[in-house]
């Protein structure tokens, strides 16, 4: 989620992964969006029939929600053959699942 304040630098900033645009991991204390995207991420609760608190759950089921990035960069990339193929290594952070990454490699 990118606030709505515009600056120069927010190319070199997007470029150096200081910055990103995020997408919901959809709980009860997730933070929520602003603009149009606040109003697309309601609306398709609401096609769901769910808010927010919806997902504030009992019985140890409660789910807090949190943003995710929608990029994240790849480091300690290392490529090596085996008999079979190739075995790839990279570091990721918390955020991705690995099979959307190996799809870019």
């Amino acid at each position: 989620m990118l606030s709505g304040h515009r600056c120069s630098c927010r190319g070199a900033k997007a470029a150096a992964f200081e910055i990103s645009a995020t997408g919901p991991m959809f709980g009860c204390r997730m933070k929520e969006p602003e603009g149009e995207t606040l109003a697309m991420e309601r609306r398709l609760l609401e096609t769901e029939g769910l808010t927010l608190p919806s997902f504030d759950l009992e019985g140890g089921l409660r789910m807090e929600g949190e943003r995710r990035p929608l990029r994240v960069p790849i480091a300690e990339i290392g490529v090596e053959a085996d008999g079979a193929g190739l075995v790839l290594e990279f570091s990721l952070p918390k955020a991705p699942m690995p099979p959307p990454c190996c799809e870019r490699l």
